[in-house]
Parts: C-alpha cells; sequence; structure tokens
C-alpha cells in the first residue's frame, strides 16, 4: 500500500509538471533599464544634431517594441539588439529616443528557451548526515552527476547518478524555477 502512495504521489508530481510547464502564466515584457547612480550624477550635455536616423515603429515587428515605446507618439526606436545568453534563450535591447525631452532609454526583455536538446549538466560532491533507524545518525559523502537531456519551458528530463553512502541511479523529471 505504502508504494502504491508514493508512485501515486510521483505521478501527480509529474502530470503537475508538465501543465506547468505547457501553461506558463509568465508574460515576458520589457523592463526599462536602470542607470547606475553614478551616471546619474553627471551633468548631461546637449549635442547639435541636425538629423536622427531612426526604425519606423510601423515596419518593426510588434514583438521587438515596448508597450511604453509603441504608445508614444514622441518616442522613437533608435536601434533594436539581441545577446544570446548561455541560461537564457536571448535578451532583445530597444534604445529609444524621446523627442518631447530628447532623452534615450534602454528597454530590454529576457525571453527564456521553449525548447533545447542537451541544455546542460553538472557534476559535484555533498556532504551532509543521513538519518538510518538501524544505525543512526551518520556522516554522508556523495558525489554525483546529472545531465539535463531534454528542456521544455521550465520542465528538465535528465539522468543522474549518485555513489556515496548507499550506491544509486536514477532517471528524473526537474522543474526548474
Amino acid at each position: 500500500m505504502k508504494n502504491y502512495i508514493i508512485i501515486g504521489i510521483l505521478i501527480l508530481a509529474i502530470i503537475f509538471l508538465i501543465w506547468k510547464s505547457l501553461n506558463p502564466k509568465e508574460v515576458i515584457k520589457y523592463e526599462k533599464v536602470e542607470v547606475p547612480k553614478e551616471i546619474t550624477k553627471i551633468e548631461k550635455v546637449e549635442v547639435p544634431v541636425e538629423k536622427v536616423k531612426v526604425i519606423p515603429k510601423t515596419k518593426v515587428v510588434t514583438k521587438y517594441i515596448p508597450q511604453e515605446v509603441k504608445e508614444d507618439k514622441n518616442k522613437e526606436v533608435l536601434a533594436i539588439g539581441q545577446v544570446k545568453c548561455p541560461e537564457e534563450s536571448k535578451v532583445t535591447i530597444v534604445a529609444a529616443l524621446d523627442k518631447g525631452t530628447k532623452e534615450t532609454s534602454l528597454y530590454t526583455k529576457i525571453e527564456k528557451k521553449k525548447f533545447d536538446l542537451f541544455p546542460g549538466g553538472e557534476v559535484g560532491f555533498k556532504y551532509g548526515y543521513y538519518i538510518n533507524p538501524n544505525i543512526g545518525l551518520g556522516p554522508e559523502i556523495t558525489g554525483y552527476i546529472r545531465y539535463d537531456i531534454i528542456q521544455f519551458n521550465d520542465l528538465f528530463v535528465g539522468a543522474g547518478a549518485e555513489i556515496g553512502t548507499d550506491n544509486k541511479a536514477y532517471l528524473y523529471v526537474r522543474y526548474k524555477f
């Protein structure tokens, strides 16, 4: 009976993780980039510019323009760039010019990977104490290796092995948050 309860809980956990991964509630939005305090103390100077080349907002795919810039008629897009990151799929950076205040702003948006094969793994050691009803409290040193085989949104499926006080190898489903 005890084994059926454990198996049932594991099945429910796996179903929850798959459902959560397929129905993410996270809305990806642009954030205005914070200016470091040291920079805000520097007085800005005006530079005479006759004309500035901008990217027309009407010709850019909507996902590349922050809502604040899209709705404000005084704001123009100066540049849009993307940077690939190891943990995230990419960061989009938008430079905008406010024609009214003549100030520029930077906006960033982090887009997580939706799907990835072999995203990575780790090797390490754990040290702690275990409690065994027959033996009592004892030290435990465990060496482990794990490798994620597939990633779908925040759901990671991988394999791992541990060698320590009680030798074991396992297959697991992991939800990264």
